[in-house]
C-alpha cells in the first residue's frame, strides 16, 4: 500500500498549482482550508517538501468539493471515487 500512496501523492503534488489556480485560491487560503501553514503548503506545492498522507487526503477532499476542480481532477486522471474504492479494498484485505 505504501507504493500506491507514493504514486497518488506524486500525482496530486505535480498538479497542485493547476488545481489551486482552478479553484481560484491563494496558497494562504488553501493552506488555511486544510489546516497547515502557508509556508508548509508553499514548500509542498514547489516540491521542496514531501506531502504527508493526511495532507494528501485533505487536499483531495478540498479540491473534489469544488465543482471546477472536481472536473479538472478527472481530466488530470485524479479519480477520487477510484482512489477511495482502492483504499477501501486494501483496508478490508
Amino acid at each position: 500500500m505504501a507504493d500506491s500512496k507514493e504514486i497518488l501523492i506524486e500525482q496530486l503534488a505535480s498538479n497542485l498549482e493547476i488545481l489551486r489556480a482552478g479553484a481560484k485560491l491563494t496558497q494562504e487560503a488553501t493552506a488555511k482550508a486544510i489546516g497547515i501553514s502557508r509556508q508548509t503548503y508553499c514548500q509542498i506545492e514547489n516540491r521542496n517538501s514531501k506531502m504527508s498522507w493526511s495532507v494528501y487526503l485533505s487536499l483531495l477532499l478540498l479540491f473534489s468539493s469544488i465543482p471546477s476542480t472536481a472536473e479538472l481532477m478527472g481530466k488530470l486522471g485524479i479519480c477520487v471515487e477510484e482512489i477511495m474504492n482502492n483504499l477501501n479494498k486494501q483496508i478490508r484485505g
